[in-house]
């Protein structure tokens, strides 16, 4: 109808019939009569008359025909952004637009300039290179060597809905992510979209009637949309050297899933494996692997499955027989700190920056609640939460990357400025504290997936990092596992440098408050002089615009040069590439060092064309930046060997020695001597040792060089190895693990003498807590239980408690010392109704409680108790989180399980096949409905079904299940080698799930309550 339109406005000739207008002559008829035809021939002058009039107004109105129909397509362009989603799906119109109808409508100089302008993106996009790289290789000799397999980064690979279910059925086949086809969908039914991209929160998997999977081969990953390059450049290239799709792969995945889920549902290691073994057959050379971003870590990942009994069954010499070498491209090895936003509050610098009309636009398009609800839907994206907490990423006085001069340490990573309305924390957050606070204020379901799927610690011993290996958790760690064992394998890390990337953040409380769920956004409303150091809330530091140095350069640089994470010696280069990007191309040009831009740059597609031909041992180190000097003051070391003494001196003279020992006939029951405290760096060390400690010359001995303490090291070997016990105390800012040098052989004898394991048969509460606050939270909570103690069951507490005296903000010298004494005095036989037991697993801790305590009651009644506490002063707790009655315990496998649960379930339910009276009783008024809650901790033996299977299958069928509102809830708790259970009431969900924190804050909100007390 358009066209005709245009046609008969633009041919002005074209109608011999026009209206005679001289037959209206009634003055007050409001509109014109019908036109009347006349097919007798005109009169010559009415024919003129008629000419003479008609053409002004097909001017006019040609002119208003193309404002109208400009003016209406804008509106409705305008109205997509600005309605609601729902209202654009009433509207089915919509749903036919098409580029040709939108083309077809608009004026035709415009139509040729929209054109004009998309094709020249496009050539500027495409015009350096291509190809040349490739064929540069190839005119000096060289060719297809090595079969080579790529892996993507993060969103890079465009993602299929393969669906038929009504939802799904418009969408079948056409990519969700990564084309037009996203773009349309996310406008025009913004929901559906999200349905279909977020997955299921609690299995991690595909929702009911959604099936998205990952688009296959080099199509998946060469384009992001039409025009937006990510992996075609280095496709060419490959292909000029004579690559094609029989010696060179891409291993696209679906992003949005766990690791442990990507092997589960679409088998994407199992098909990996596979495709290299296939690859080296056919070519008889060992296979190169090329990862991008997120894709280092998968690789990562799937090097330790690969030889796991738990995964691929390759063995440990499986990467040495097939891999030939791996190039990390920008590999964000220890995680991205701009994910942590994203999860947190769903925001990034991207839309920090943005201006006030643009945020508005965005707000009402896909608001802050539903991008940090898409991100925590999507597991794979919190795989690149940082990793190494404070350690690596440092802590309120220091960070590894700090700048001479600079007034605010990036280790200072949340930061909430002071005098504000504001329910936000009441201190800065390191590192460790920000992760600790986004698991406090999300939902249950993230927590737990979380929780099973990765870890974030560090190791810092062999046997640790052994230990590490049979955990499927720890595959995407290099802190806590270490590289495979393949002395051949070669290890090029390709990254860019000399971009501002975001490094901390200020937060404050949502403005307009009650209108988001979200508990903090960050500060956009606060930027400071000079230019750079805060901008719109966010703290710039260095990186490629979206990795930061430290993640993308710690590794290469430091942290695969020590033993235990690099055990066969495998050769390591890094090769920086500084960001200089051409100010007139939109994508940096030749030179760029962008994260994505990167892999368009002459420089890297060299490198990788060098690798694959197999002249990779050509290539030499070249690192720009100041990693390795940032590296070697993260505090993570090397650790001791046996023999190994080192000299620490600080301020100009030895301070004190000492030799590791880890000999399996050291004399742990050796009266030990506190050697003394030094502070440097602000990190406090604490040393102890048996009296043969001292050498002749009587020097003492200290923990390993490289250490905080150490402001240079010497190192050297002797010839007899000496006994020691050391021990490193750190300040409230270190973290979990943080600066301990202890084998485990020592530690276990010094628990051991301390009497403060885990046995089978134990009672007690299992407790979490922050992180790097686990002394403090056993002290105030051994408090707590003293106090419950004394009210509920007469129990006095002990006068000399050493618990209630482990706060470390006091004189650390002075807390040692009490330790120690109270270690020399532990030959006595103590009987404490409440005691601590240490487990060596960060922000959790157990105590066991004696008779007559029943651990169960005793939670309800801490729980109740914080409930109803509106006033923040009468807090009892600023570090506990959540607890976990534990009736009994017992060992975690399937007969021990079993086992446990007839002991705690036989006093609550009639079990099956009947013997207990106590519980028969009972259901004479009526039979429990219940619900079983599993939860694991370090173990990987035992599955979450067969868990859940055994304990229903011990409970008669007269008990209904009833996951919604059970009358019981049955916890069981498996921590390592045992497994703890007990049956609480129905407040369970309704208590916070025993969250201490959260039913404090609860309540303060409940009364409006902003006056709140310090929380460290």
């Amino acid at each position: 109808m358009t066209s005709t339109l245009r046609r008969r406005v633009l041919d002005g000739g074209a109608d011999d019939t026009p209206s005679d207008s001289s037959t209206s002559t009634t003055p007050t008829t409001p509109a014109p009569a019908p036109t009347v035809h006349d097919d007798s021939p005109a009169k010559p002058e009415e024919r003129v008359k008629i000419i003479h009039h008609r053409h002004p107004p097909k001017t006019r109105k040609r002119r208003t025909t193309f404002i109208f129909l400009l003016g209406s397509l804008f509106g409705l362009i305008a109205a997509g952004f600005l309605a609601q989603s729902n209202d654009l799906i009433e509207l089915p119109e919509i749903g036919e637009l098409s580029m040709d109808s939108i083309l077809d409508v608009l004026p035709a100089g415009l139509a040729k300039d929209m054109r004009d302008f998309v094709i020249g993106e496009r050539e500027a996009a495409t015009a350096y290179n291509s190809f040349a790289v490739g064929a540069k290789a190839r005119s000096e000799g060289l060719g297809v060597h090595h079969p080579i397999i790529l892996i993507p980064g993060v969103i890079s690979t465009g993602l299929e809905s393969w669906g038929t279910a009504n939802i799904s059925r418009p969408y079948f086949r056409r990519r969700l992510w990564g084309s037009w086809s996203m773009m349309r969908a996310l406008v025009l039914d913004k929901e559906s979209w999200k349905k279909h991209l977020m997955l299921d929160k609690v299995t991690g998997l595909d929702p009911p009637d959604i099936k998205l999977r990952a688009a296959q081969g080099f199509d998946a990953t060469d384009f992001f949309i039409t025009g937006y390059w990510i992996w075609n450049k280095i496709i060419e290239n490959l292909a000029s050297l004579g690559y094609d799709p029989t010696n060179s792969f891409t291993a696209a995945y679906d992003w949005r899933l766990s690791y442990q889920n990507l092997e589960v549902r679409d088998q994407y290691f199992s098909r990996l494996k596979v495709h290299v073994e296939m690859a080296h057959q056919f070519s008889n050379k060992k296979v190169v692997l090329a990862s991008h971003s997120m894709g280092s870590q998968v690789l990562f990942y799937f090097l330790h499955w690969v030889a796991s009994e738990k995964g691929g069954k390759g063995g440990d010499d499986w990467v040495e027989k097939h891999v030939e070498a791996w190039i990390n491209i920008s590999g964000c090895m220890l995680g991205a700190v701009k994910d942590v936003t994203a999860i947190l509050s769903g925001e990034m610098r991207d839309t920090a920056q943005l201006n006030a009309f643009a945020v508005s636009g965005l707000e009402r398009f896909l608001s802050k609640d539903e991008r940090a609800e898409l991100f925590r839907a999507m597991p794979g994206m919190s795989s690149m939460l940082p990793i190494g907490g404070d350690l690596v990423w440092g802590n309120m006085t220091w960070a590894p990357d700090d700048q001479p001069g600079q007034s605010h340490t990036f280790g200072s990573f949340l930061n909430f400025r002071t005098g504000l309305n504001r329910t936000t924390p009441d201190t800065n957050l390191t590192m460790d504290n920000a992760l600790d606070y986004l698991l406090r204020t999300t939902d249950d379901w993230y927590r737990d997936q979380l929780e099973r799927s990765y870890s974030r610690g560090v190791a810092h011993t062999t046997a640790e990092v052994e230990a590490n290996e049979l955990d499927p958790r720890k595959w995407i760690n290099p802190l806590e596992t270490r590289l495979p064992l393949a002395p051949s394998l070669k290890i090029y890390c390709f990254y860019g440098v000399g971009k501002p990337t975001e490094r901390a953040y200020y937060y404050r409380s949502p403005e307009p408050p009650g209108l988001t769920n979200l508990n903090i956004t960050i500060d956009t409303g606060h930027t400071t002089v000079p230019a750079g150091a805060v901008d719109h809330g966010v703290i710039m530091g260095e990186g490629d615009g979206t990795v930061n140095l430290l993640s993308s350069g710690y590794m290469c640089a430091r942290g695969w040069r020590m033993r235990r994470y690099n055990p066969a010696g495998a050769r390591v280069v890094a090769v920086e590439m500084r960001h200089e990007p051409d100010r007139f191309n939109p994508r940096g040009g030749p030179n760029t060092a962008d994260h994505v831009d990167i892999l368009g740059r002459q420089t890297l597609n060299e490198l990788i064309i060098r690798v694959a031909a197999g002249r990779g041992d050509l290539i030499e180190e070249h690192v720009v930046s100041n990693i390795r000097e940032y590296a070697d003051r993260v505090k993570i070391y090397e650790e001791a060997e046996e023999g190994d003494k080192w000299e620490c001196v600080a301020g100009g003279r030895p301070h004190i020695e000492v030799t590791a020992d880890e000999g399996e006939d050291a004399d742990a029951a050796a009266p030990l001597v506190f050697t003394g405290v030094t502070e440097s760096r602000g990190l406090k060390v604490a040393a102890w040792s048996t009296s043969e400690s001292m050498d002749s010359s009587g020097k003492r001995k200290e923990p390993p060089a490289g250490g905080p303490s150490a402001p240079s090291v010497k190192k050297s070997k002797v010839g007899t190895p000496r006994r020691s016990r050391i021990s490193m105390a750190s300040n409230s800012s270190q973290g979990g693990n943080a600066g301990k040098w202890q084998t485990p052989h020592h530690k276990a004898k010094l628990d051991a003498l301390k009497g403060r394991i885990i046995e089978a048969g134990d009672v007690g509460v299992w407790v979490t807590c922050m992180r790097g606050k686990e002394r403090q939270a056993i002290s105030e909570f051994v408090d707590i239980c003293n106090e419950y103690g004394e009210k509920l069951y007469g129990i006095k507490p002990p006068a000399d408690d050493p618990a209630s005296n482990s706060e470390e903000d006091g004189d650390i010298e002075s807390s040692i010392r009490k330790e120690i004494d109270g270690m020399k005095s532990s030959n006595k036989p103590r009987d404490l109704a409440f005691e601590p037991v240490r487990v060596n697993v960060d922000c959790v801790f157990f105590v066991r409680t004696k008779q007559p305590v029943d651990p169960t009651k005793l939670v309800e009644a801490i729980c109740k108790d914080a409930k109803n506490c509106t006033d923040r002063k009468q807090r009892r707790s600023r570090f506990v989180n959540r607890l976990t009655p534990v009736s009994i315990m017992g060992k975690a496998t399937a007969s021990g399980v079993e086992e446990v649960a007839k002991v705690v379930l036989a006093k609550h339910f009639q079990l099956a096949g009947g013997g207990n009276d106590e519980a028969s009783k009972q259901e004479e008024s009526g039979a429990h409905s219940y619900a079983i809650r599993p939860h694991f901790r370090a173990h990987s033996t035992l599955k979450r079904d067969d868990v859940i299977n055994k304990v229903a299958s011990l409970i008669s069928p007269c008990h209904k299940v009833n996951l919604t509102t059970p009358d019981k809830v049955i916890l069981i708790e498996i921590f390592q080698t045992f497994c703890g259970m007990s049956v609480v009431g129905s407040d369970w969900d309704a208590m916070k799930r025993f969250n201490v924190y959260e039913l404090y804050e609860s309540a303060s909100k409940s009364t409006g309550d902003a006056s709140a007390g310090p929380k460290e």
